[in-house]
């Protein structure tokens, strides 16, 4: 299995090759190195095997600080997470590339990564990705980068990708991990809140919310802390 795994690789990684012959040598190089190239290879595949295989190389780079200079593993990541919602492939009718699970692994990571770029990618998740465990793992990410530029536009975007779910949905665990973010947001940035984000909580505490009581009681007990500040 291993042998039949590793030469679908080498054959998507071939195909690439002969996409590029037209690029000389030097090109081929300044585009990345053949570990990099392996995991697009990986990534672009339609198996969801060779792309979680691809996410755990790249957190494993992300570990050893190798991957916060590299655009190519922020284009990989931003593909993947964006999978089967802007980027769809199709074989007689079905989607391909439906992969939840992957396009969740690709945020925590662009998280981890953290740059302007990421915040873009993640901003890119929250207004347009459908799956509540994609969007709360998109929440959390852009909620951990400390050095957001522009905080107000963070706050739109989970104000955004909220709203949207509490109107299609009403995720509870969603709506759990939104009130934890915008208490994580409020203690970074000095006791400051959105006032968006501040109303969003409000209406989820209401009774008539549609969120189970331990989320409402939940963000009840966050409005009561601000009550405190």
């Amino acid at each position: 299995m291993r042998t039949r795994t590793t030469s679908m690789v080498l054959g998507i990684l071939l195909c690439q090759l002969l996409a590029a012959q037209e690029q000389t040598i030097e090109e081929l190089y300044l585009q990345g190195d053949i570990k990099t190239m392996m995991m697009k290879a990986e990534a672009e595949s339609s198996d969801r095997n060779f792309k979680m295989s691809a996410l755990e190389k790249i957190e494993k780079m992300i570990e050893d600080g190798s991957a916060s200079d590299n655009t190519q593993i922020v284009d990989i990541l931003s593909n993947l997470a964006s999978e089967s919602v802007s980027s769809i492939a199709r074989e007689q009718g079905y989607i391909l590339n439906d992969y939840p699970e992957v396009r969740r692994e690709a945020v925590r990571l662009l998280g981890l990564i953290g740059s302007n770029r990421t915040t873009y990618e993640l901003g890119r998740v929250l207004l347009n990705d459908p799956e509540p465990m994609v969007t709360s793992e998109a929440i959390l990410a852009i909620t951990s980068i400390d050095d957001n530029e522009d905080r107000v536009l963070r706050d739109q975007l989970i104000y955004r990708a909220m709203r949207r779910q509490t109107v299609l949905t009403r995720d509870n665990r969603l709506a759990s991990i939104f009130i934890s973010s915008v208490e994580a947001i409020v203690q970074r940035d000095l006791d400051k809140i959105n006032p968006l984000l501040l109303a969003e909580v409000v209406r989820i505490a209401e009774a008539g919310s549609g969120y189970n009581h331990a989320v409402r009681k939940q963000a009840s007990g966050l409005l009561r802390d601000f009550q405190n500040l």
